[in-house]
């Protein structure tokens, strides 16, 4: 249960940001001298499983503004290219290698 409460303040946050820098340029932030310990956050889930919670959460599917902030917040994982398939074989190889030792 504090896993959700600590999701649905991430989300409002997010959503926050969203609306006040929507049209604005982004400035990266500044980082402080003391940084304050940092809260826990949710973990990082894939983009349909943040979508699912955030429609579960707020009753409407997310805008392009707040997953676009979820995804720079690092709440969305990051979809993996699947690899060439050369270095696939070459992957599996060196674990042959090593898992033979």
């Amino acid at each position: 249960m504090e896993e959700d409460t600590a999701w649905t303040r991430r989300t409002e946050r997010v959503q926050a940001r969203a609306i006040m820098t929507e049209g604005q340029p982004q400035i990266p932030d500044q980082p402080t001298q003391a940084m304050p310990p940092r809260p826990q956050v949710p973990p990082v889930v894939s983009a349909e499983q943040w979508s699912a919670r955030f429609q579960q959460t707020h009753h409407r599917e997310p805008t392009m503004a707040e997953y676009q902030a979820a995804v720079q917040d690092g709440l969305i994982a990051l979809e993996r290219l699947p690899r060439d398939q050369s270095m696939q074989q070459m992957a599996d190889g060196a674990k042959r290698i090593a898992n033979s030792e």
